[in-house]
């Protein structure tokens, strides 16, 4: 095989969860092409990974509904002669146009979620949880479905080279570097905004602090930790690529289930990282790093609701969100210090 279309299209932490497995596969398979259909906004993930390209489908316009992803299919099939389709995503966008290759005589290699396992360790009445795979692992195993064995071990964090403005604003700083990621896609992902205002304090003590997050999160970042000496948000000031370049620069991350968890891991910086809802087990823990120490929730004994979740987009069991509001600052602070 010489070219592989590779489909991942969203979300960001999924994204970002494939950028190991690629560039471990670029190492190993260095003479195979990767194209990568996914969303702009994602593109520099990639940017260091090598014989790689990405096309980004207009998913709003162009290639919208049934008639757009047929052209989005020509579009395809006329730029390269791919001799495998890799969908790391299978909704039903990817499955339309894996299948129109397939019809083809395209062979394709399609992620198994393990759904089944993931909605019987979320329901009511689950058995103790036990660790599925990891995203990564399933990705990979996609590949080896191809042909393609990959060695995760061979993924090396980059060294991002420092822009100046991001080079300017870590100037301007005069105690070491500690990040806040305190959102995430849902609010059953999120520790209590009072409680996490309770460790940037203690933080902001002995570090300057950054905070993290998406544009809708800028207002209420600013009237709930900017107030705080030593807090500064870095919300809408950074492109992705200077964002990702600014959590390699931290001793380390504090952060919810959630793409920045995800980004960090990208870059190699440590992560503690905090659970509610959601469970490291079901495979989204934060990659190539192991240490339970850093992994902040209640345990499952103490509370067997937990995980109610895969993703955070269910309801609390219980209704109380005791699997976040009981977690005490003291202790994500007693964590970060281990970690340090």
């Amino acid at each position: 095989m010489k070219n592989i279309l590779v489909i991942r299209l969203s979300s960001m932490g999924d994204v970002a969860l494939t950028v190991p497995v690629l560039k471990a596969f670029s190492r190993q398979y260095p003479t195979v092409h990767i194209t990568v259909l996914t969303r702009a906004f994602f593109v520099p993930m990639f940017q260091q990974i090598p014989n790689l390209t990405v096309i980004i489908p207009d998913l709003k316009k162009e290639h919208k509904g049934l008639l757009g992803l047929l052209r989005l299919y020509g579009l395809l099939k006329n730029t390269k002669r791919f001799d495998a389709i890799i969908d790391l995503h299978d909704v039903l966008r990817s499955i339309i146009v894996r299948n129109l290759f397939s019809l083809s005589g395209v062979p394709v290699f399609k992620v198994n979620k393990g759904r089944k396992a993931k909605k019987k360790a979320t329901a009511k009445s689950h058995s103790p949880i036990q660790p599925l795979q990891h995203v990564t692992e399933r990705y990979s195993d996609v590949f080896k479905k191809a042909g393609f064995n990959i060695d995760l071990n061979l993924y090396d964090f980059p060294k991002l080279p420092l822009s100046h403005k991001v080079q300017n604003f870590i100037q301007t700083k005069n105690k070491p570097l500690i990040g806040i990621a305190p959102f995430a896609a849902y609010d059953t992902k999120m520790y209590p905004l009072d409680q996490m205002k309770q460790v940037a304090e203690q933080l902001a003590q002995n570090y300057d602090v950054l905070i993290f997050g998406g544009p809708a999160e800028k207002e209420i970042t600013e009237k709930i930790f900017t107030s705080i000496p030593n807090v500064h948000s870095v919300i809408g000031q950074f492109s992705l690529i200077e964002e990702m370049t600014l959590l390699q620069n931290l001793s380390l991350l504090v952060a919810m289930d959630s793409s920045n968890m995800h980004l960090a891991r990208l870059v190699g910086t440590k992560v503690v990282s905090i659970w509610g809802a959601t469970h490291p087990f079901l495979g989204f823990s934060p990659f190539n790093q192991f240490e339970k120490s850093l992994m902040v929730q209640i345990p499952v004994e103490t509370l067997p609701c937990r995980p109610c979740s895969v993703y955070g987009n269910q309801p609390c069991h219980r209704g109380d969100f005791a699997c976040m509001k009981q977690i005490q600052p003291e202790n994500i602070i007693q964590r970060i210090n281990i970690a340090i």
